[in-house]
């Protein structure tokens, strides 16, 4: 008696010890994500694959709207490429009870797709039989749950004399705004006076784009106000950055022709033309002498000159809110420091001009 029931126990623990080995399977899984609207595939979407249902489930319920999901517990994970297309070669799972003995077996995979522009989706189950590829198992259109917009920025130069136009310089400045998962900031630049940015934002709300650190360099231009903000909740929105003036430069310099009778046009062939700017004499000697009238007697002789005060910057004054107009005296001098010429520069928004005749 004791004999057999020794035996009894040994057949018993042989088949529990048996019924603790598993089998190891693998296969794979893979497929297509496409927009719904432009049949276009998606790119940069993250998938997580799951064997249980439960835990699928688990890491999906623990998403909260407006959060970015991320499941680093997950062993299966893979992200779409630039058509959509996403591949996880080697999904594992254990199981004492294969469909086809030890050798084969069939399983159930469980999905989670993730993106800003569409939002947390799961699919499944998606039958998978080991040592298999599945190729193309998944085949999925996502609608997409965020707007996209374009704000097109204009810096406008309210110091223009009643011109409507955009600063033609250099602008420095930062953007900001939420897509409703995380506030995007960017530093950029414009030489034109316009930018346009994209803003994307959820369906059915809108976006506050800021505008802030509003720069220009040599501090040519001052934005009206520190910070600027702007609802965007259409496909196309324009609207405007006011900028004032508070520099002018010189550029290239002043240019122009000088003209003298001819008790005075002997010394004109070294004569220099010079103007005060802030304090500071900037001077340039004159080039091309002619001479007009009978070649014997000549009744007036010209010269040039340019490049006078060139890339200097002149600081724009203002009464109230309208810029003044600046006047500047430019001189010309023989060589013994007699003038020979005068001429009067008159700068302002709505004039440009840097030309300055000298009689």
């Amino acid at each position: 008696m004791i004999k057999l029931r020794n035996c009894l126990i040994a057949l018993v623990l042989i088949l529990a010890l048996s019924g603790c080995n598993k089998d190891v399977f693998y296969s794979a899984v893979s497929g297509r994500l496409i927009d719904n609207d432009t049949e276009n595939g998606i790119a940069g979407v993250n998938v997580y694959a799951y064997t249980s249902e439960e835990e699928r489930d688990s890491a999906f319920n623990s998403w909260k709207s407006g959060t970015i999901f991320s499941d680093n517990s997950c062993k299966f994970r893979a992200t779409t490429d630039n058509n959509g297309n996403f591949s996880i070669s080697k999904i594992i799972w254990t199981t004492n009870k294969p469909a086809w003995s030890e050798d084969y077996d069939s399983s159930s995979v469980y999905l989670i797709f993730f993106s800003e522009e569409y939002g947390l989706i799961k699919e499944g189950p998606i039958a998978v039989i080991s040592s298999s590829s599945n190729q193309s198992a998944v085949t999925l259109r996502l609608e997409r749950m965020e707007a996209s917009s374009t704000l097109t920025l204009n810096f406008r130069d309210v110091t223009s004399a009643g011109q409507s136009k955009n600063v033609g310089d250099a602008i420095n400045f930062t953007y900001s705004y939420s897509n409703g998962y995380r506030t995007i900031t960017r530093d950029a630049s414009t030489n034109t006076g316009t930018y346009t940015i994209n803003v994307s934002y959820p369906k059915g709300k809108s976006a506050e784009v800021k505008i802030e650190n509003i720069s220009s360099p040599l501090d040519v231009w001052s934005p009206s106000a520190s910070s600027y903000a702007f609802t965007v909740d259409k496909s196309s929105v324009v609207d405007y950055v006011d900028m004032k003036r508070e520099k002018f430069s010189l550029e290239n310099g002043i240019y122009g022709s000088i003209t003298v009778e001819k008790d005075k046009y002997p010394n004109l062939s070294d004569a220099s033309v010079s103007v005060n700017i802030g304090g500071v004499d900037y001077i340039v000697g004159v080039t091309g002498v002619e001479y007009v009238g009978p070649e014997a007697a000549p009744t007036y002789a010209r010269a040039t000159y340019s490049g006078l005060a060139s890339g200097v910057y002149i600081d724009a004054t203002y009464t109230g809110d309208a810029l003044d107009e600046q006047s500047f005296s430019i001189t010309a001098k023989d060589s013994g420091g007699n003038d020979l010429a005068i001429g009067t520069l008159k700068l302002s928004a709505a004039s440009s001009s840097l030309e300055c005749n000298l009689k």
